[in-house]
């Protein structure tokens, strides 16, 4: 089964945007962390839904792993 790494920069990233919609409603931003949580989830269980986006990053996915 394939699995979804979150690369340390991503992480970080999520956190950066999380921190800025929290300035201004941190009720969404939670919601939002738990929406994207749950995306990454979904993914880890069902690839196939989530297609390689080479045009966006080329050469990012790996046979039998998805990183973000």
């Amino acid at each position: 089964m394939p699995r979804l790494v979150i690369l340390p920069i991503a992480r970080a990233d999520l956190i950066e945007i999380g921190d800025f919609i929290a300035q201004d409603n941190p009720e969404r931003a939670l919601s939002f962390m738990t929406e994207i949580e749950d995306k990454m989830q979904e993914a880890a269980k069902r690839p196939e839904s989530f297609p390689a986006r080479d045009d966006v990053c080329q050469g990012s996915a790996q046979p039998g792993m998805d990183a973000i």
